[in-house]
């Protein structure tokens, strides 16, 4: 399992994923503390424009909250990225013959779907890491750390919030053998929940709640609100993953 989980990082590397990823992650980990910083100066050079049209914008000020604000509102779009960028992990597998190459060779089917997983959580891990702690090193360097509460909880909520998307596109990448099938599979389901969780009774149990980090670190919710949603996240990545081990396991490779 350990041989295949190295094949597949080398593949990534080989193809320029690794390199592509990286370098997204790197980019939003600085943008989100400059776009705090060049805010002020952004008003001020729109100031004169805004008050000709009638318009006038008081002093802006910022702060490191500021910054996680941005942190907050970057990673969905970080997310879809990183979804778009693995979204052929099982297409080319199938296309290429290189499952029916791994069983032939005695690796069993269900290590390669936990290997792919596996995989791919490292990959998130790794990258989400390198992201906040940029976002975290130049925000503590502009602006300190008061005032922030809970900042460890609300990443730990979204990194898990990644494992449960990474584990929906598993099971949808083993029932829908093509990049299409995978991300449309995936994006389907996301938009669903997402729908479901405009209504308010329902919106404290889905795997989206653990995204809103912000209102953690700005004390709006306490740590207690997220439970039920990180319980069945987790609880949920785990039906999936199992549910795409034994989908795989009698699947036409």
């Amino acid at each position: 399992m350990s041989a295949y989980i190295k094949k597949e990082i080398t593949e990534y590397m080989r193809t320029g994923r690794m390199i592509i990823l990286g370098l997204i992650f790197i980019f939003f980990g600085i943008l989100n503390p400059a776009m705090a910083k060049l805010t002020p100066w952004l008003m001020e050079q729109l100031a004169g424009e805004m008050e000709r049209s009638g318009f006038k914008i008081g002093e802006v000020t910022v702060s490191n909250l500021s910054s996680w604000e941005q942190y907050f509102k970057n990673l969905p779009m970080i997310m879809m990225v990183f979804v778009l960028v693995i979204g052929g992990a099982f297409a080319a597998e199938y296309k290429s013959g290189g499952f029916i190459f791994a069983v032939t060779r005695g690796l069993k089917r269900d290590r390669i779907v936990l290997s792919k997983w596996s995989m791919l959580n490292l990959l998130w891990t790794v990258l989400f890491a390198v992201h906040t702690g940029i976002t975290y090193g130049y925000t503590v360097y502009f602006w300190g750390s008061e005032g922030v509460t809970s900042l460890g909880l609300s990443m730990f909520f979204w990194w898990l919030y990644g494992v449960w998307m990474i584990s929906l596109f598993v099971l949808m990448a083993v029932l829908l053998p093509t990049v299409s099938g995978a991300l449309g599979g995936t994006a389907a389901v996301y938009f669903a929940i997402y729908l479901a969780g405009m209504i308010p009774a329902v919106s404290k149990y889905l795997p989206t709640f653990l995204t809103g980090g912000m209102s953690l670190i700005t004390g709006e919710n306490v740590s207690g609100d997220y439970t039920a949603a990180a319980v069945i996240a987790g609880v949920s990545a785990a039906v999936m993953l199992a549910g795409a081990v034994m989908i795989f396991r009698k699947k036409q490779l």
